[in-house]
């Protein structure tokens, strides 16, 4: 019988707008596409009580938006038979929503953006938050989402890099350098990730900015541990690791999945999202970054990954991009404290826009040769 690639399944789905969702765990060079009938929004509860095999993509607030779910209906890690494929080609293509064009925040209007933030931080009402905005590329198409895809995972084979798309939320795609948390066979992981500066190569000394932008999110994933009476949790860090061409500062919390049974979708809901992507205190951070921004995160800065019985990893959606009608639109962010300048940040989200530029660049050379 006749064998067919992953890749061409892909690029089926793609045309054919059949929702999947595929990936590649950090240093595992085994990509897993899952092929789904069935996209189903549930609210985070749900998703945890299920106990069937799925793929979830969270938006950044879960009070606003619900998580969409891929139920895995076909999971594809090499060839598989024609037959498989036929089976697939009977999946329907589901009515795509409306996608409204993103507002796209140019340099004058991050500077407004800023000034506005940081008045909230000098004012005391919070200390810090995440200011994120969105840069549009043009002459981007699906048409080598594939192929960035599988290049994506050749340049960052570190990250958690993922291709996502359902009729709900468009084609999202990305190489994340941050777990979220992460539980296989009883043993439960969550990190802080914070502070980032560029990797010269040379001097690895971290300024205070950065080292009280970490400590903040360490001290928040510390209190959420502390609250669900978690015991005896192995800290490792902070140490410094790389992620293209940054550094950032990460902490890992280590413990047993037995203490927060039965409770997984509360504690969750408390650690999502973290001061790496959102800010202190964090309800009123939601509220300055609603007030402030002027684009709709959904699902950026929000997370995603597979979800089975005893292998939950899950990953924040940053360093992303979403295709749309014209090209596609990277979301870049940074955080803001009583020691951060507007400039600085601004650049921080140029370097940042490089992980998936560089990569579309070398795509698009591909295609052109």
């Amino acid at each position: 019988m006749e064998n067919v690639s992953q890749s061409h399944i892909l690029d089926y789905c793609l045309e054919q707008k059949i929702p999947f969702a595929i990936y590649q765990l950090p240093k595992i060079a085994k990509t897993v596409l899952i092929v789904s009938k069935t996209v189903k929004q549930m609210d985070v509860d749900e998703v945890f009580k299920a106990n069937v095999d799925m793929f979830a993509m969270a938006p950044f607030s879960l009070s606003q938006q619900k998580i969409t779910c891929l139920i895995s209906d076909f999971v594809i890690a090499e060839d598989v038979d024609v037959s498989i494929f036929e089976q697939i080609k009977k999946i329907k293509p589901a009515i795509e929503q409306v996608q409204k064009p993103a507002f796209c925040t140019s340099h004058a209007d991050y500077k407004t953006q800023f000034k506005k933030m940081y008045a909230e931080i000098v004012s005391r009402r919070i200390s810090k938050a995440i200011l994120s905005r969105i840069k549009h590329l043009s002459g981007v198409t699906t048409e080598f989402a594939g192929s960035f895809f599988y290049k994506l995972c050749e340049e960052y084979p570190k990250a958690y890099t993922f291709m996502v798309y359902t009729p709900q939320s468009g084609l999202w795609t990305g190489a994340s350098p941050e777990l979220l948390f992460k539980a296989v066979q009883g043993v439960a992981t969550a990190v802080s990730l914070a502070g980032t500066r560029k990797s010269t190569g040379e001097d690895n000394t971290w300024g205070n900015k950065e080292r009280d932008e970490h400590q903040m999110v360490s001290d928040f994933v510390t209190s959420v541990l502390t609250k669900y009476n978690i015991r005896n949790a192995v800290v490792k860090g902070p140490v410094t690791v790389v992620a293209g061409k940054m550094l950032h500062l990460k902490t890992q919390y280590g413990f047993g999945t037995e203490q927060i049974a039965n409770r997984l979708g509360s504690f969750i809901k408390d650690l999502h999202p973290t001061p790496a992507v959102c800010g202190l205190p964090k309800e009123e951070s939601m509220q300055v970054i609603e007030e402030v921004e002027q684009h709709k995160r959904t699902f950026y800065a929000g997370f995603l990954g597979r979800i089975r019985p005893n292998d939950i990893r899950l990953f924040v959606n940053i360093r992303s991009m979403k295709f749309v009608q014209d090209g596609a639109d990277l979301y870049l962010g940074g955080g803001i404290t009583s020691g951060s300048e507007a400039e600085k940040e601004w650049h921080e989200t140029e370097l940042k826009a490089q992980t998936l530029c560089s990569v579309i660049k070398q795509v698009k050379g591909i295609r052109k040769a």
